[in-house]
């Protein structure tokens, strides 16, 4: 089988194609090779062997059923005994690569030889790939994206994840998209005061160092079916998703039957910073700065990526409930955000125009300060209607100097450093 593959970039995943056999005799050997004229090409490639027999959750290794795949070098022959397996499904193989250079476009042979001369290799036609670019923005979750999958039905997919780090990739992803075209030409691009700077029209993309540790995980109805990790890239050789085709969902069906019957699927992929190794990727630090990600998507059919908005929702629903609760609060909150964004802005020596200004210098307004208000005007109601004339009098418009006395410790009598920096910090003018 001859395998083309396209111009790819510098660390770019592809998919060179993927091949399926059905064996019909017992222990059918088969030898395995893959040919280049660029040996060197060849360190880079991985060929990978699944057993289609096996759940599609869990595909096997063909030599050790604790492992998912059978990865062999394709610097040397592999030569393998095939059986026929359950459900007579047969058996897939995957061939794909990551150049550590910019590779022209070219070809590679793939060679199964076989004791059975009966034995088809049927190409598995694959979908254009898919592919996603977008910021990370550092959460308390460290996650890095998470995204819902839908199929219509059985696909067989492999997927990648990478990350770099880009200045100017933003600017560049809302002028050209995502095809890489012109040269190393600046664009104009203006600041939010007016003044315009130049970025590059091709993003400066660089390597991260040292590596950061990912986690992407595949969950199925909110239960993990798969987890791999890797530094800076990570990726799933082979996965199927199912179908929802004459499927019923679990509350559907009685509780006994659950456990034993397929329900329809809801499938979800995630992908997350490992926060023990990279506690930075919680904060918007300078080492979470112009991070992106990049997924590359190969399927046999068509896969919709949709991003997951559970939880946005659940959040949103209870930020509208504190609303419900204390009128103002969800106008405060974003009134808050945009002073601390304007305050960053400031500190990294941007100007601020006259209204951004105006609005950093608005007085922050307290939870506690609007309770005392609302205690205040509560008091004064309760006194007149309950005091009558007499505590009206009281209220006559002047205002009260209102102080209260604090008596603290003699300092002189304590030796405890605690209780003398508690003392001390009391006794402080407020």
């Amino acid at each position: 089988k001859v395998l083309e593959y396209p111009s790819l970039s510098k660390g770019q995943y592809h998919v060179l194609g993927k091949f399926n056999f059905k064996p019909a005799k017992e222990e059918t050997n088969c030898t395995f090779s893959v040919k280049c004229k660029d040996t060197q090409l060849l360190e880079y490639v991985r060929l990978i062997l699944i057993d289609c027999s096996q759940p599609e959750r869990e595909p096997a290794n063909l030599a050790l059923a604790e492992t998912d795949w059978e990865m062999i070098s394709t610097l040397k022959q592999k030569k393998l005994s095939f059986c026929p397996n359950g459900d007579d499904k047969g058996y897939a193989i995957s061939l794909e690569m990551i150049t550590p250079f910019n590779l022209e476009e070219g070809q590679m042979t793939l060679e199964v030889t076989s004791d059975d001369e009966s034995l088809e290799l049927n190409q598995t036609e694959l979908v254009e790939p898919l592919e996603y670019i977008d910021k990370f923005v550092p959460n308390k979750y460290a996650l890095v994206f998470k995204e819902q999958l839908y199929v219509a039905d059985s696909v067989s997919t492999s997927i990648h994840v990478g990350l770099k780090r880009a200045e100017g990739l933003q600017q560049y992803l809302a002028k050209n998209g995502h095809t890489i075209t012109g040269g190393p030409a600046l664009v104009t691009v203006p600041n939010d005061n007016g003044n315009a700077r130049e970025v590059p029209e091709t993003p400066v993309i660089e390597e991260i160092k040292p590596g950061q540790p990912l986690i992407l995980q595949v969950h199925d109805n909110d239960q993990l079916l798969f987890e791999t990790r890797g530094i800076n890239q990570v990726s799933i050789p082979h996965i199927t998703f199912r179908g929802n085709q004459g499927l019923k969902s679990a509350d559907e069906l009685p509780e006994a039957d659950r456990s034993i019957t397929e329900t329809k699927h809801k499938y979800t992929l995630s992908c997350y910073f490992d926060d023990r190794l990279f506690e930075e990727s919680k904060k918007f630090l300078p080492q979470t700065q112009h991070l992106y990600w990049k997924m590359r998507l190969y399927s046999s059919d068509t896969v919709a990526v949709v991003r997951n908005s559970d939880q946005i929702d659940r959040v949103s629903k209870l930020k509208k409930s504190w609303e419900e609760t204390e009128s103002g609060r969800q106008e405060r909150a974003r009134l808050s955000r945009r002073k601390y964004e304007l305050l960053q802005k400031q500190q990294q020596g941007e100007a601020l125009t006259n209204d951004e200004q105006d609005i950093l210098n608005q007085p922050r307004v307290r939870r506690r300060d609007l309770q005392q208000t609302d205690g205040k005007k509560g008091g004064d109601k309760k006194q007149t209607g309950k005091g009558g004339a007499k505590d009206a009098k009281k209220d006559d418009g002047e205002d009260l100097d209102v102080t209260v006395d604090r008596t603290l410790p003699d300092l002189s009598k304590h030796k405890n450093s605690s209780i003398r920096e508690y003392i001390n910090h009391f006794s402080r003018d407020r």
